[in-house]
């Protein structure tokens, strides 16, 4: 383990050492002995502790960085979501680390560059224009899910878990069979039967309200001209849409493992506060 000073602020990440969350963020602070990847978010606080608990007299301070997921309505303005006024977690102002990455300019040079390699296969990038209709046209394929996955969210009965599980799928990343509204709507009824034969609080009726809102929301003009969906809808669902859109074309995976260092973090206002944070003794 490396020797940091107590005066360094350790800042803990989700993921593992070979995560694009901890690539991401070790370029961030130009430091990656103080990024301490920590798995899960739901085991964030307790690796937290573990680990603070080795020092045995002072313990270094420390920041706590994870995806926004599902679990906060980012704000209008571009920066960091700090969910709990007396510890120092901060979420992410887009859903995950791959909403900050799935960007056309991006992938445009990625394409150019491995265009470049003898082996590649994929011909000449389309044109960043035609790049932006595959994430867009991604977006809307998700358009219905996203929204049942909203709605489920809200249906939180308390400011901790246990909370409705927004996906009847493994998880973010894993697309359902079905992304229609009615097929989604049947799969989040049964989540949330289940839920209430244990919970009060969570009911049908506050699941239509909220599922109505976000429709009006996701319908709006702006929604789509603003190119909201890369905040509001998980990166993590939108790769796999485009990777099923055209699923002959570039890996995505090998795309984002390529971007974590090409992505121009100034960008990114919630990225540099983050950055502004740790430097703050």
């Amino acid at each position: 383990m490396s020797v940091i000073s107590l005066s360094t602020k350790l800042l803990f990440c989700e993921g593992k050492p070979d995560s694009l969350d901890y690539a991401i963020l070790a370029r961030l602070v130009g430091n990656p002995n103080i990024v301490i990847p920590a798995g899960g978010k739901y085991g964030l606080g307790a690796f937290i502790q573990g680990r603070l608990s080795s020092y045995v007299s002072q313990k270094p301070s420390y920041l706590a960085f994870r995806d926004r997921d599902f679990d906060a309505v980012p704000p209008s303005e571009i920066k960091l979501i700090m969910p709990f006024p007396t510890k120092p977690v901060l979420f992410s102002h887009r859903a995950c680390i791959e909403n900050y990455l799935l960007d056309a300019t991006l992938i445009y040079d990625y394409w150019n560059e491995m265009a470049l390699g003898p082996k590649w296969k994929h011909g000449e990038s389309p044109s960043i224009q035609n790049i932006e209709t595959w994430i867009k046209q991604s977006a809307e394929n998700i358009n219905d899910y996203q929204t049942v996955r909203w709605a489920l969210a809200t249906l939180k009965p308390g400011k901790r878990w246990p909370q409705v599980e927004t996906t009847w799928t493994k998880g973010s990343g894993h697309l359902p069979p079905s992304l229609k509204m009615d097929d989604c709507q049947k799969e989040a009824n049964k989540l949330i039967e289940n839920f209430t034969d244990s919970m009060k609080g969570v009911n049908f009726d506050d699941f239509e309200k909220h599922l109505n809102a976000y429709q009006e929301n996701f319908q709006e003009t702006e929604f789509w001209a603003q190119k909201k969906y890369l905040v509001w809808f998980h990166g993590k669902d939108l790769k796999k849409a485009m990777q099923k859109e055209k699923p002959n074309s570039i890996s995505l995976d090998k795309f984002c493992a390529w971007a974590t260092a090409h992505l121009e973090l100034s960008q990114h206002p919630d990225l540099l506060e983050l950055k502004e944070r740790i430097q703050q003794q």
